[in-house]
């Protein structure tokens, strides 16, 4: 996805849309404005796709970080008794 500053445009509905997949990046709340928004900021495909992404690197980083801990206090502890 590029920047969001320049990958935005607004269409006939007033609603922000995400210039590269065409998505809407607000919707609108039905029933009125609620605490004085009438709309709420959503993510776009590709906005998604970088989000999921981003999470899969970064529980794979944390199995990796807990694995390695764990390895070196079982490897260390038996350095300890020998």
């Amino acid at each position: 996805m590029q920047d969001n500053k320049t990958s935005v445009f607004i269409g006939t509905d007033s609603i922000m849309y995400c210039s590269s997949c065409k998505e809407p990046l607000e919707k609108i709340i039905d029933g009125g404005p609620v605490l004085g928004m009438d709309r709420y900021p959503r993510m776009c495909a590709c906005q998604r796709e970088k989000y999921e992404i981003e999470q899969r690197e970064r529980i794979e980083r944390e199995h990796d970080d807990l694995f390695s801990r764990n390895r070196s206090i079982c490897f260390e502890e038996k350095k300890k008794y020998q």
